[in-house]
């Protein structure tokens, strides 16, 4: 019996078109940092599909895995991973409705993701800190960052509990935190929620479960643009009469940094295909923290090894440098991820 690692042929035309329109997004992106996406590219990824992919029919979407999703959101940000965050806000943020349980309520909010204009930003937002208060049925406190202009719909995990928020919202713009394209502000909330759950914990692994590895992915893309973009760089430049590619030194560096990526591109796999079997959550926190130290570690050198001209603009190393930095923070950054592997690894040596 053989067995195939190889995409089948839906998964690869998937991945080419992705590829495709990531190119764009890198052709464009110094341009969207400063001027901001256009609705007609919105447009446009509406009609490739690539944000309802993974939703259920029933929304309206493909209900593919999610590890054809993560091979998209891959492909997407190593064109630009601030312009993907902005094209596909809706299919970031529906993920914590997919899986609680059907209301009224809950409908007419997916009736809005379902409709997914360019005006709709929703946004999630994990209060790590606990810094919103819940009183008397009411949300006050302020959102110190959120990677949109205006946000319309706020959700808002704060350990086992959901909220959902469209009124109360006073947004103020915020220097954009390296992803320029996707916009940034702080929020200011005085709200009655129009959802609140109290989530159980298998439902809670798995909303979590999707948003790490959509991230992990992104930061994948961005570190693979990066070591790409360097491996050229190095291979064209010479020095002592050949490419400093071929100097041993650098050549360490390169192949570091390829093995970093190899890494985190199987332990996302991994997590993906378990998340099929309803049992990913311990394989996503790993992934996550993976692409986290792959995306420091990779983008840092794709920048010196590009030597003082990794730090202007005339090269986007610095830029990928910048948007790993803030991407590697998103969701609570590595400590949230390490602390749910820590009180998993507690359990099952019997101390909780």
């Amino acid at each position: 019996m053989s067995i195939s690692f190889a995409l089948t042929e839906e998964e690869g035309m998937i991945r080419n078109e992705a590829e495709k329109f990531g190119k764009v997004l890198y052709e464009n992106a110094r341009k969207f940092e400063k001027d901001g996406v256009p609705v007609s590219l919105f447009d446009q990824y509406k009609e490739l599909g690539f944000m309802n992919m993974d939703w259920p029919e029933k929304l309206g979407g493909q209900h593919l895995p999610f590890f054809v999703k993560s091979l998209v959101i891959e492909e997407l940000s190593k064109g630009c991973f601030s312009t993907t965050l902005h094209l596909d806000r809706p299919g970031f943020a529906i993920y914590p409705l997919l899986y609680i349980k059907d209301s009224d309520t809950k409908q007419a909010i997916l009736e809005r993701f379902t409709s997914h204009t360019n005006t709709f930003e929703p946004c999630i937002f994990i209060d790590v800190d606990k810094r919103i208060n819940f009183k008397d049925g009411k949300l006050t406190g302020k959102l110190f960052y959120l990677p949109c202009h205006d946000p319309v719909l706020v959700i808002i995990l704060q350990g086992n509990k959901l909220f959902c928020i469209e009124d109360g919202i006073t947004a103020s713009p915020v220097l954009p935190c390296a992803l320029h394209a996707a916009g940034a502000c702080e929020a200011t909330i005085d709200s009655k929620p129009i959802l609140y759950e109290e989530l159980e914990e298998k439902v809670l692994r798995n909303i979590y479960t999707r948003l790490r590895l959509y991230i992990a992915s992104g930061i994948l893309g961005i570190s693979r643009a990066s070591y790409e973009y360097a491996l050229k760089y190095t291979q064209e430049r010479v020095a002592f009469g050949k490419s400093i590619a071929h100097h041993q030194g650098i050549a360490f560096i390169l192949a570091d940094m390829s093995i970093e990526i190899a890494a985190t591109q199987l332990s996302i796999w991994k997590a993906a295909w378990l998340l099929e079997q309803d049992n990913g959550f311990e394989q996503s926190a790993l992934a996550l923290i993976q692409s986290q130290e792959c995306g420091l570690f990779v983008t840092n050198y794709g920048v010196q090894l590009l030597g003082g001209h990794g730090y202007i603009k005339d090269h986007p190393v610095e830029k990928w440098m910048r948007e790993a930095r803030t991407a590697t923070v998103i969701l609570g950054g590595r400590d949230a991820a390490q602390i749910d592997l820590e009180d998993k690894m507690m359990k099952e040596w019997g101390f909780i």
